[in-house]
């Protein structure tokens, strides 16, 4: 069945993250045992169309790494893109009317399908076009595997959005990934680098020239649907913003929906309508937030885990224990001495 125009902006993103699930499963790796290791991950309910936010998404990413110990793991997930994971974008980009215009579409656009990492294009200073990458915050830090994946689904699309691997200059990778294993993949050199952001540099000789195939009605029609799905997905953003920001204000874990509904000045079935239709619910927005901060503390190591779980609003240490454990799989002090996902 075709959703609705008010839920598509997030029907979109929960395909593609579907589509990574797919993906890791067809690779042969264990998810039974990342939903083993991540109790607050339920593949079931993402098939559902459950909203998963960016700390969720990179701790599967960060478990796959761990799990196969595969260099490649981020080449072969995007080698294997389904174009039906792009969902209405994907005719956008395969009917731009020029390459650049294409690439100005991808970044543009690419939020509908996760909001984990921002694209920009820009120009160098030797006339090359640079499609840049920059994980936005979270304090669990971005997957390079999941960096890869980007890079390599976007180079798979190339031949539908004028990217042809001849336009390929070089890249500019994580420098904790196999660069020399990866350069031979890409055909093409890879700049290192200590820290975003990172990017793919193609040529611009051609890059405003006509793509063949190309059709404008089509085209104005898919971006016209495009950018109303846009914003849809920033009135979206607003609302849970408004949301996260006010359950602060009340205490976190003491702030109630009708405490909410309330400084909204809307009724409380109204808000909790609003929240279905994107696929969420206050209890798992109130989770999000109070998962964010008590990582943001944990890793600041300011205060101690008693101050942590009575600013979050615990009454007992312990259920705090509980909670974090069910969240990430380990108890708050186990957390404070694993670097690697911080």
């Amino acid at each position: 069945m075709e959703p609705t125009t008010k839920m598509n902006h997030q029907f979109i993103s929960n395909t593609y993250i579907n589509g990574f699930i797919t993906g890791l499963q067809r690779l042969g790796v264990d998810m039974a045992r990342i939903e083993a290791e991540l109790p607050d991950l339920s593949i079931a309910q993402i098939r559902e169309g459950q909203r998963v936010d960016i700390n969720l998404l990179r701790q599967i990413w960060h478990k796959a790494e761990a799990i196969t110990q595969d260099p490649l793991l981020g080449y072969k997930i995007g080698v294997n893109l389904n174009l039906k994971g792009l969902g209405p974008l994907a005719p956008v980009l395969m009917h731009s009317p020029t390459m650049r215009i294409s690439l100005h579409n991808l970044a543009n656009c690419h939020d509908l399908i996760s909001e984990s990492i921002k694209l920009q294009v820009i120009n160098d200073e030797d006339g090359a076009i640079v499609f840049r990458f920059s994980p936005r915050y979270s304090p669990i830090r971005e997957s390079s595997q999941q960096i890869v994946s980007l890079v390599t689904s976007m180079l798979s699309m190339g031949r539908f959005m004028g990217t042809d691997r001849r336009m390929l200059l070089k890249l500019r990778l994580p420098d904790d990934l196999e660069i020399d294993l990866l350069s031979q993949k890409f055909r093409a050199p890879i700049e290192p680098a200590s820290a975003p952001p990172y990017g793919i540099w193609f040529s611009a000789e051609n890059a405003d020239d006509e793509l063949p195939g190309s059709d404008k009605h089509f085209y104005q029609l898919n971006k016209a649907y495009i950018d109303e799905l846009l914003l849809k997905r920033n009135a979206s953003n607003h609302l849970v913003d408004e949301i996260k920001s006010l359950i602060v204000d009340k205490g976190y874990l003491k702030a109630t929906v009708d405490d909410v509904a309330e400084a909204l000045e809307i009724n409380k079935r109204s808000l909790q309508r609003q929240l279905t239709e994107e696929q969420t619910t206050f209890r798992q927005l109130k989770e999000e937030i109070i998962k964010e901060r008590s990582l943001l503390q944990i890793i600041k190591g300011e205060n101690t885990i008693e101050k942590i779980a009575a600013d979050l609003g615990y009454s007992e240490v312990s259920a705090f224990h509980r909670a974090f454990k069910g969240w990430f799989g380990v108890t708050p002090k186990d957390y404070s001495r694993n670097p690697a996902i911080q």
